[in-house]
């Protein structure tokens, strides 16, 4: 890391290693940039792609098929990739540092759309398909395995596993993050400028406003629910 500049933003030097907390892992970055494992954005946009059918009537369960991968989860992958490298870097400059710094390297993500994205696009999407038959109920695997249709603790296996795959990589995610921030940008930890202040409060805005909106819509459901549970209760006819 060099020194920091007149601002005190500190830089990395594109020859310098990936680091995961204290530990250097030299190579791990021109290996991935020079194609030996799969595009990282493209792999986790391609993880999305199947659930973005939710949208179109009748197409989500095609897009949960392996035919569907390619006929709806890549070119929507590619879009979405599309959008994001478009839009990412300006989005990212918004933040407030050090997350503004950490991430800005990452946010163009690798150049070009070739067989390596697309592969990656590909292989996200099926992840995503593999574990849906692992997690869902009305999936093919857990009708038929009567392990993962089995209580343990009050609760389906098949649950346990949703929840337990999903905080461990909320976790994972976070500790990486955290690390990677911590290794890179030690003497900006517990700095806060007024601008990054103000990017706090816009971002917190932003992410409360989806929540504002979500509100009323689930006081509804509820009173829907609670509705028709009362038709159908005996003795309320």
């Amino acid at each position: 890391m060099s020194a920091p500049d007149e601002n005190g933003t500190y830089s990395v030097t594109p020859d310098q290693s990936t680091t995961l907390g204290d530990h250097p892992t030299p190579g791990v970055r021109p290996v991935f940039d020079h194609g030996a494992i799969p595009d990282l954005a493209a792999l986790i946009v391609g993880s999305l792609t199947p659930d973005l059918a939710t949208c179109i009537d009748d197409w989500e369960y095609f897009s949960h098929t392996l035919l569907g991968t390619f006929v709806f989860c890549l070119p929507a992958g590619l879009l979405t990739l599309l959008i994001f490298r478009s839009v990412g870097a300006a989005l990212v400059s918004t933040l407030p540092n050090p997350h503004r710094d950490v991430l800005l390297p990452l946010s163009a993500g690798s150049p070009g759309y070739g067989p390596r994205v697309v592969l990656s696009l590909l292989i996200g999407s099926w992840i995503h398909i593999a574990w849906d038959l692992l997690t869902h109920d009305h999936s093919w695997l857990v009708q038929r395995v009567p392990f993962l249709a089995a209580r343990f603790a009050g609760m389906p296996v098949n649950h346990l596993v949703w929840w337990v795959s999903s905080a461990a990589g909320t976790g994972l995610v976070a500790f990486v993050y955290l690390s990677r921030w911590k290794a890179r940008y030690p003497e900006r930890a517990g700095s806060s400028s007024s601008a990054d202040r103000r990017a706090y409060a816009l971002w917190a805005l932003i992410l409360l406003l989806p929540l504002l909106g979500a509100f009323p819509l689930a006081i509804h459901d509820v009173k829907e629910v609670s509705f028709t549970a009362s038709l159908v209760r005996p003795g309320s006819m």
